[in-house]
Parts: C-alpha cells; structure tokens; sequence
C-alpha cells in the first residue's frame, strides 16, 4: 500500500531531491495564514475545485516548487502547491508531495462510496457495536491486543 504513495517514501538527504524551480509556487513575501472561518467554505470549495480540474505544472513533477519544514505543513499551507519537498517531524528525512488530481478523484469516489454504505448500513452496524461492546472492552480484550494474554486467551 505505502508504494501507491510516493509522498511516503522519506529520504535522509534532502539534497537527494532536485533544487526546487525558483520562481514557482506561493512566494515567501506573503505567509500564508489559515483561511478565516467566514471564508472556509468558499475557500475550500474553491481549492478543491483548483486541485480537482488544474493541471499541476509539469515542471512541478521534474522539481518541487519549494521546502517546508515539517512545523509549517500544515493543510491550508500545502493546498498551496503542485509539488514540495516536506521534512518529516524529527527533521531527519524527508518526502516529496506531488499534487495527482487523478489520484484526488478517485480517492473522493471511493470516500463518496464508503460513506454512502457506512450511512445505509448504520442502523446495523450499531447493533453490531452495541452487542460487541461488552466483548470490545473487556480485559481480556485489552491483554490480547497487548500481547499480554496466555495462549487460552487469559
């Protein structure tokens, strides 16, 4: 599953990565804030329909459009980008984030779908829950998914 995403794979070198493209990307003169509440459901729709249907540029998939330490990756931040080089929390590698709306796209579909069954099937899936409840919570429970139950599960 990690191989179906490339931002996954970290690197201890950033220089590993190609120098960004200068001139690419939101310019550092201006910080980007997070969106006022008034305004994020405009924002949101409208970033959304920007990484649905643009294109990201195609030099953004030969070199990223910038670096950002991992403190300032943060999402109204990266709606920001078709393409930038993220450090992990400890700063000791990194990733590279490509913006894919295909990838978005079908990764919303299959979100669509995944509710739509979760809201049908909520009725039954908490009886479910509810009748698990008791076996969930139990200690015994608890020590297996601990690794600290005896082989008859005690």
């Amino acid at each position: 599953m990690k191989s179906d995403y490339p931002d996954a794979e970290m690197r201890e070198n950033v220089d590993d990565f190609p120098a960004p493209a200068l001139g690419r990307g939101p310019s550092g003169l201006n910080p980007i804030g997070l969106p006022n509440k008034k305004d994020l459901v405009k924002w949101g729709v409208t970033t959304v329909a920007r990484q649905l249907v643009k294109k990201p540029a195609a030099e953004s998939a030969e070199r990223p459009q910038g670096f950002l330490a991992h403190r300032d990756n943060r999402w109204f931040r990266l709606a920001h980008y078709d393409s930038v080089v993220v450090s992990n929390a400890d700063g000791t590698a990194a990733s590279w984030y490509k913006r894919d709306p295909d990838k978005l796209k079908s990764m919303l579909a299959e979100a669509g779908k995944l509710h739509a069954n979760l809201y049908r099937q909520w009725e039954e899936l908490s009886e479910q829950y509810r009748k698990a409840l008791p076996e969930i919570t139990s200690m015994e429970a608890w020590k297996k998914t601990f690794g600290l139950a005896d082989e008859e599960g005690h």
